[in-house]
Order: structure tokens, then C-alpha cells, then sequence
């Protein structure tokens, strides 16, 4: 459903403050080292095609491809909107970034996954979650699982 609804906002309001933020946060273009950005045949892919790693990313982008495809199929559209038609790299594909956005950034609640601007860059430590993310009362709260 946030992949659907994030699709959608992008779609109707291309110029949503909570994109701008993501756009910020998480541009597309930082994805273009990627794995999961190559193409198949291509140079860095057919030097990585032996590792395990290049093997599972492979094999996730395949599954996002059929993914986008069934939604494309669904009446979802790829096109990338001003203005974020120069954000996605040439060759970029707008349903993959969104994929890796959630991916990267998303953060689970007791009432599904949500992407709140500025929590997600509040919750990294190496060793475990340092903050949990819980939604009461139409407020979204960061509440921290360790004495910071």
C-alpha cells in the first residue's frame, strides 16, 4: 500500500513538500552505484556475475520489473512528472527508486510501514535500533529504545 500510495502522490502532486524532502534525503542519482541499478549484459554486471551478492540483486530487480509491470498493467504510470523528470538518471527507472526508497527508508509500526520525513535518518546504529517509531492519535512519535 505505501508503494501504491507513494506512486500516486508522486503522480498527483509531483510537488508534495514530503517528496521534495525524500528527493533530498535519498536522491535517485545516489542509487545510479547500485546493484540493483545495472543493467543485465552490462559492464559492471557482467563483472559482478559471479558473486552471491550481484546474483540476489539480480534477481530482486527481476522481481521488481514483474512488479512494475503488473502495476503499469494496473494503470500506474512510470513517467517521471516535473520535476522529477531531471532527477531520475537517464536510463532510471521511477518505480525502482521508489522501491529502493521504501526500502531504505521506510519504518514499520504497529499500523503498517509509514515514511516519515526526518525519522528514518534518526534510527541508525550499528548494533540494533536505537529508536522505534509508534503512531497514536494521528501523531506520528520517534521513541527511543536505548538512554541517548
Amino acid at each position: 500500500r505505501l508503494l501504491a500510495a507513494t506512486l500516486c502522490l508522486m503522480r498527483e502532486a509531483p510537488d508534495d513538500p514530503r517528496l521534495s524532502y525524500y528527493a533530498a534525503a535519498c536522491p535517485p542519482h545516489h542509487f545510479c552505484e547500485h546493484m540493483a541499478w545495472w543493467r543485465e549484459g552490462g559492464e559492471a554486471a557482467r563483472v559482478a556475475a559471479n558473486s552471491v551478492s550481484y546474483r540476489r540483486v539480480a534477481r530482486m530487480r527481476r522481481e521488481v520489473v514483474e512488479e512494475g509491470t503488473a502495476f503499469a498493467e494496473a494503470g500506474f504510470s512510470f513517467t517521471p512528472p516535473p520535476p522529477w523528470d531531471s532527477l531520475i538518471p537517464q536510463g532510471g527507472d521511477m518505480f525502482l527508486w521508489v522501491k529502493l526508497l521504501l526500502q531504505t527508508r521506510a519504518v514499520e509500526t504497529d499500523q503498517g510501514h509509514v515514511l516519515p520525513p526526518c525519522v528514518c535518518l534518526a534510527n541508525h546504529r550499528s548494533v540494533g535500533e536505537s529508536a522505534k517509531v509508534c503512531v497514536a492519535d494521528g501523531e506520528v512519535r520517534l521513541v527511543a529504545t536505548v538512554a541517548l
